[in-house]
């Protein structure tokens, strides 16, 4: 939630991100429970590009806020 003195109409954008981020890494705990062949290094392979995501998404919204607060840099 955002102070109302401070308008981030930003991290509205973040925060959806971060939860189909979020249902991504929970899909694939589901198939270590149910696919037998399924172990941590197939995880690990998985989730790769969804923290890859992750942290691009960080990111974006670190260096918008900073330009939007500091538009001159």
């Amino acid at each position: 939630m955002t102070h109302w003195k401070r308008i981030d109409l930003r991290i509205e954008s973040l925060q959806t991100t971060i939860k189909g981020l979020e249902n991504s890494i929970s899909e694939l705990r589901n198939k270590i429970d149910k696919i037998d062949w399924y172990d941590g290094l197939w995880f690990i392979e998985e989730a790769e590009p969804i923290y890859g995501l992750a942290f691009i998404a960080f990111q974006n919204y670190i260096n918008s806020s900073v330009f939007d607060r500091f538009e001159s840099l």
